[in-house]
């Protein structure tokens, strides 16, 4: 009695409330992934984020028209905002990584206060005034930006000779001359001979170790196993990391990738049509 009692004071219906509760959390999960990827941060942040939303309304309740979930339109203004807070982060003395969580954080608690603001004041009325074409074009631009970004799931990252993911590096600097006639090394003002060059392996002269190893025209230093020159016109050039180098999925991980891309759609337009004849029986 004890337990039916306190089921019936939580939920009045609950084969209906926990049906739509697993239709909603299964159609919320690739929809919450996929605006993470939009919004560049971690899927897992965003998924936390979408649980602890969605105990909160559970909790507290909600209205109608109210958001309770992921939300594409601030993943796409959020972009540009995150991206910055993680450069200016690695500008400090002391790097600081995934700044731009932080920027997130506060913007999410001063989007709170406004909307609170808002609720107290009555502003909402004012949305009436917003034109359906304007709303149409920003929904359907939204789902243009979604499906853009998703694009970038096809694809893998390349593998340098470390095993490490490949860097895509931008060639600066002329630092040392490359002379191909006896396969050496030389400085670039007094032209004195720094490293032999013995197939992959760049020697140094003076102590006769392997210092670089050469790898797709790029310089690898030994110890620490990152790119520190580009190789190109005869010369070691400094270089500036554009970030890891990506190439189209091709065989069995991209049929994996479709067919995953298609079972999720078939959970999103399936699901509701199946709990909802729960419903009806």
């Amino acid at each position: 009695m004890f337990g039916q009692k306190t089921i019936k004071n939580f939920t009045q219906n609950p084969k209906n409330d926990i049906l739509a509760g697993i239709t909603v959390s299964l159609a919320m999960i690739p929809e919450v992934v996929a605006f993470a990827f939009v919004a560049q941060i971690s899927p897992i942040v965003a998924l936390f984020g979408a649980f602890i939303i969605g105990i909160i309304s559970a909790l507290f309740g909600g209205r109608p028209g109210l958001i309770s979930g992921a939300a594409g339109a601030v993943a796409v203004i959020f972009v540009h905002m995150i991206q910055e807070g993680h450069a200016k982060g690695l500008l400090f003395d002391t790097p600081v990584e995934n700044m731009g969580y932080f920027y997130l954080l506060a913007a999410v608690v001063l989007m709170g206060i406004i909307q609170i603001l808002a609720g107290v004041l009555k502003l909402g009325k004012f949305v009436r005034l917003i034109p359906h074409p304007v709303m149409m074009g920003f929904v359907n631009g939204l789902a243009i930006v979604i499906f853009m970004a998703q694009l970038g799931m096809f694809k893998e990252n390349n593998k340098d000779l470390f095993g490490q993911n490949m860097r895509n590096t931008e060639s600066k600097e002329l630092v040392y001359n490359v002379n191909d006639s006896d396969n050496t090394v030389r400085d670039l003002i007094s032209g004195t001979k720094l490293f032999s060059i013995q197939g992959d392996s760049v020697i140094n002269i003076n102590t006769g170790e392997a210092v670089f190893i050469m790898s797709n025209n790029q310089v690898f230093d030994v110890n620490t196993k990152k790119v520190v020159f580009n190789l190109q016109d005869n010369g070691l050039y400094s270089v500036k990391d554009n970030g890891v180098l990506k190439s189209t999925m091709e065989g069995e991980k991209l049929y994996i990738m479709i067919g995953l891309v298609l079972l999720t759609m078939l959970i999103i337009w399936g699901l509701p049509k199946l709990t909802k004849k729960c419903l009806l029986h």
